[in-house]
């Protein structure tokens, strides 16, 4: 389950952080995706910040090659994909995404 908190910084930024489960994506298991949805954001694109990790793994190192950012109505949707450094090796742990987006909130009036 995903969880995440805000922080409200001055000039209408805010800050979104938490952590989501990642899922193995049709591409295979040496991949894994997580998608956040937020508040829409407005203005600059939003800074992004991403780390994976597993607690089963022995060792196994997983980078994050993609991070796209859409609006959806009245939401902002982030993608973040993530593969294993090992190429097209698979792995079956269990791997979460901790994550940190600056940006925008629109204003709700």
């Amino acid at each position: 389950m995903e969880h995440h908190s805000v922080q409200e910084l001055g000039g209408g930024t805010a800050i979104f952080s938490g952590n989501a489960p990642m899922v193995i994506p049709s591409g295979g298991s040496h991949v894994r995706q997580v998608e956040i949805r937020l508040p829409l954001l407005t203005g600059h694109p939003p800074v992004v910040t991403a780390t994976v990790f597993s607690n089963e793994s022995p060792g196994t190192i997983f980078g994050v090659y993609h991070i796209s950012v859409n609006p959806l109505g009245q939401a902002t949707q982030i993608v973040i994909s993530a593969a294993n450094v090992q190429t097209g090796a698979g792995v079956p742990y269990h791997f979460w995404c901790n994550y940190i987006v600056i940006g925008t909130p629109a204003d709700p009036s």
